[in-house]
């Protein structure tokens, strides 16, 4: 039975750990599942299920696990969606390779348990040569461990800024196809878009370049590999300790999203370890932001004209004197890849 685009399956984490729950969204999220609700067990955490129309709720256990009575009533009582307890002792100690086998079999009874064994391929998934996520979503290509980067999995502390506008997501493709896969360094995508082509941005990029990218959530926390593209109409934040917080915009600015704002808050996070790259577009959003991310040590490049459908954006950014480096998104991907030490 083909799979359309949008299908998935909705999942809920409920661990009293962060890091625990943080880890099993991401491996979950690379399967191609898609995590509503990730918080410790509570009885608010049972009232948003229905909300965010969870179809598996997987309870994180282990032997320092404590579950208040009339909370584990709730849970068994009027929960109505498959649960599965996950054994986090088990999964102490695990190897990499192996950790990622724990998360395959655990994604293939998500699959079984939500009735989706039909539209899902997980013939090959006891041997690891695996398509988790749903065929439809990534077309011809196969998904194996080789596919799998390890990088991806650690918290953001490389975050680079893509600023871009008109030209700009087929520019910025082309770079993220032309870096190395393993790099250490999450993204933050700025790009002038209407509302209603933020996850269609988001679905494009991840289907076609070696990088996950999404609509950011509140709660999630960024880890390598990842790109967030900016909402047009909310402030994404990262938290002190690497989370998604969305604000309200307390000013209207004249682009949305603000490539100005979205610079200025990554160099204020990141500092020394957050850039930004201009991208083809109109206008000059951005030449003021690279000014506050230059002064906290941060390192500015831009798409050279020629290789640009509009070069004002970053043409206005190398007026500025701050940009360091130009270049076709392939050699900006090639100077990241040196920068950041993996060429």
């Amino acid at each position: 039975m083909p799979m359309s685009e949008n299908t998935t399956i909705n999942v809920s984490i409920a661990s009293e750990s962060a890091q625990l729950r943080n880890q099993l969204q991401t491996a979950l999220e690379r399967n191609g599942l898609c995590i509503t609700v990730n918080e410790p067990l509570s009885f608010e955490f049972i009232s948003k299920l229905d909300s965010c129309e969870s179809e598996v709720l997987i309870i994180d256990l282990d032997e320092n696990s404590v579950i208040d009575d009339k909370l584990l009533d709730e849970v068994l009582e009027n929960i109505s969606i498959p649960i599965i307890f996950n054994d986090v002792a088990a999964m102490s100690g695990l190897n990499s390779k192996a950790l990622i086998k724990w998360h395959c079999k655990l994604t293939k009874k998500i699959i079984k348990v939500a009735g989706y064994s039909e539209q899902f391929d997980t013939s090959n998934l006891d041997s690891q040569e695996l398509i988790c996520r749903p065929p439809a979503m990534y077309e011809s290509q196969e998904m194996s461990l080789s596919n799998i980067h390890l990088n991806h999995l650690k918290l953001a502390q490389n975050v680079w800024v893509l600023g871009a506008s008109l030209g700009g997501p087929e520019a910025v493709k082309r770079f993220l196809n032309s870096l190395d896969p393993n790099i250490d360094a999450s993204f933050i995508l700025a790009q002038h878009l209407g509302s209603n082509f933020v996850k269609l941005l988001a679905e494009q990029i991840t289907r076609t370049t070696p990088f996950k990218a999404m609509k950011p959530r509140a709660g999630h926390v960024l880890r390598h590999g990842e790109i967030l593209v900016t909402p047009v109409s909310e402030r994404l934040m990262i938290n002190p300790i690497g989370a998604v917080e969305l604000r309200e915009l307390q000013e209207p600015a004249p682009y949305s999203p603000s490539i100005d704002l979205v610079i200025e808050d990554v160099a204020k996070r990141f500092g020394t370890r957050s850039g930004a790259i201009i991208f083809s577009g109109m206008g000059d959003d951005g030449s003021n932001g690279i000014e506050l991310m230059s002064e906290r040590g941060a390192v500015i490049w831009a798409q050279d004209a020629d290789s640009c459908v509009i070069s004002s954006m970053p043409d206005q950014a190398r007026d500025t004197g701050l940009v360091s480096f130009s270049g076709t998104p392939e050699a900006l991907a090639k100077n990241l890849n040196k920068f950041l030490g993996v060429d």
